[in-house]
């Protein structure tokens, strides 16, 4: 069995400029394939600030028709009920994107029906600006782009070209904002494969 191994943070080399040293509190090789219907991981370290900019790598297979993964940022922890959360959703063969912030229901920023036709897995970075006129603003990449083919080539950096989502074109507005300096992801019947804050090469 592959475990799931975190605790290094190895980012496809060249892909970004800087891994942050944060690290998740235990070893998630415990999530074996019989055991990963849910799990709540909080990443050890701080972020930039309150108002910060920050970038998350996320890599995950999505093995049920069901499965969920939930990306907090700028929040305190498990234990309240704040911060921005991106909602990534199977059901199916379709991914669908929400955000919530504390006293904000979730709302739908993305969706696509066929993204898990080929093959379980996600492979995106987010970014997340907490304080914004809008509450805060996400964007969501793939770390991939497509030939004319349809052949997917793993892309060191972020542009225009395989941006899925910018919440600011949406015009979502949230009168709130996360109120903390962590980050960390919730599993529901999801296995992680690799994560962690970085500084993405940006065009």
């Amino acid at each position: 069995m592959k475990n799931i191994a975190l605790t290094s943070f190895i980012f496809l080399s060249s892909s970004c400029t800087n891994v942050f040293p944060d690290r998740f509190r235990e070893n998630l090789s415990i999530l074996s394939e019989k055991d990963f219907s849910s799990k709540k991981i909080l990443a050890e370290g701080s972020l930039s600030g309150i108002l910060s900019k920050e970038y998350y790598l996320v890599k995950a297979s999505f093995q049920e028709n069901d499965s969920k993964l939930i990306l907090f940022s700028h929040f305190q922890g498990f234990h309240i009920s704040d911060g921005i959360q991106v909602q990534m959703e199977r059901a199916g063969n379709s991914l669908t994107v929400k955000l919530a912030v504390q006293d904000h229901p979730p709302r739908s920023l993305f969706q696509k029906a066929d993204y898990f036709s080929d093959n379980n897995e996600l492979d995106m970075t987010v970014g997340v600006e907490n304080g914004t006129n809008y509450g805060f603003r996400v964007w969501i990449w793939e770390n991939f782009s497509n030939k004319k083919n349809g052949s997917k080539i793993p892309s060191n950096i972020l542009t225009k070209e395989n941006l899925l989502v910018d919440s600011l074109l949406k015009k979502l507005t949230f009168y709130n904002k996360g109120q903390g300096l962590k980050w960390g992801i919730q599993l529901i019947r999801v296995r992680l494969l690799e994560s962690a804050r970085v500084t993405p090469r940006l065009l």
